[in-house]
């Protein structure tokens, strides 16, 4: 049996069926996190969306995912944010490698990413305009959009697209590409 760590809770199995107060685009990811003890928590759902969105569902607002995953992107992890509310109809499948992550904490508390895809990767599955689902940004009350950080040459120039009636710019938190490490 395939497991896969993802938080919980929400209506299993549906996408909304009106469009999410909450818009994520950004990145998920396959991590294999080894914590300074020792212990692993391998093939676990990660990303930067995972997160925003996790915290949006905490409020109990609808929120939408807009990010593209390999082909091996495990199926029980599509289950599992359907699972915990979160609409799945901006994740769209290409092919190729999700990204993946070592992530390894140390005594100190710090920690170290280790790409495990090769680096171009982080701009293939960076979103497109055209992942966003018609009608999400079509609503009488305009969502609140995040765009989680990509690699800089992807994010400003595919939000800026995606988004084109929302103002500001995309400012990546960090520059790492998958196959890069940082401590």
């Amino acid at each position: 049996m395939e497991t896969m760590t993802v938080a919980g809770g929400g209506t299993p199995g549906q996408e909304a069926e009106v469009p999410p107060q909450v818009i994520v685009i950004g990145n998920l990811t396959i991590d294999d996190i080894v914590r300074a003890n020792g212990t692993t928590s391998l093939r676990s759902l990660g990303g930067n969306t995972i997160y925003a969105a996790t915290a949006a569902r905490i409020w109990g607002v609808g929120v939408g995912v807009v990010a593209r995953v390999g082909d091996d992107f495990p199926p029980v992890a599509m289950a599992s944010l359907r699972d915990a509310g979160v609409d799945t109809l901006g994740i769209q499948p290409i092919s190729g490698p999700t990204l993946r992550f070592w992530i390894l904490y140390g005594e100190d508390g710090g920690r170290t990413f280790v790409g495990g895809t090769p680096a171009e990767r982080g701009i293939e599955v960076a979103p497109a305009p055209s992942d966003v689902p018609a009608g999400w940004l079509e609503q009488a009350r305009r969502p609140v959009v995040h765009v989680a950080s990509m690699p800089l040459v992807a994010g400003p120039v595919r939000s800026r697209c995606a988004l084109g009636r929302v103002t500001g710019t995309a400012r990546p938190r960090h520059g790492l590409l998958p196959g890069q490490s940082r401590r």
